[in-house]
């Protein structure tokens, strides 16, 4: 509940908080984690006959994506990230290690399973 006053009345207004997300959830502070979190992926290693079928030598597909930054920037499930603002990415632990502490936007570069080479900038 808000209580307003105004010219000596006093009003009681119900208010309702909701976080970034719209609910009412309370959200953990955003960290590095956070920054991870928020893109919304699933994300699976390729073995060496998909990396020699592509004619790439690194790259972590994306298996599923939800509600996230990913989607937002136009990334389709199957893109497989090569890099990310130039460092090569096998991991999803390179993943987080290219966003840490990152702010800002981001280049991810890679590629499709029918060969297609894409980029795609976003917001962190």
């Amino acid at each position: 509940m808000l209580t307003l006053k105004h010219e000596n009345k006093e009003r009681i207004v119900p208010v309702i908080l909701k976080n970034k997300n719209g609910t009412v959830e309370v959200l953990k502070k955003e960290s590095e984690a956070g920054n991870f979190a928020s893109l919304g992926a699933t994300f699976e290693n390729l073995n060496a006959q998909d990396l020699r079928n592509l004619s790439i030598e690194n790259g972590l597909q994306i298996t599923k994506l939800a509600a996230g930054k990913l989607r937002s920037a136009g990334i389709k499930e199957g893109f497989i990230i090569t890099s990310i603002d130039k460092k090569r990415i096998n991991s999803v632990e390179d993943v987080k290690n290219a966003l840490e502490n990152k702010k800002g936007g981001v280049l991810i570069e890679g590629v499709y399973p029918n060969g297609l080479r894409a980029w795609y900038g976003l917001g962190i």
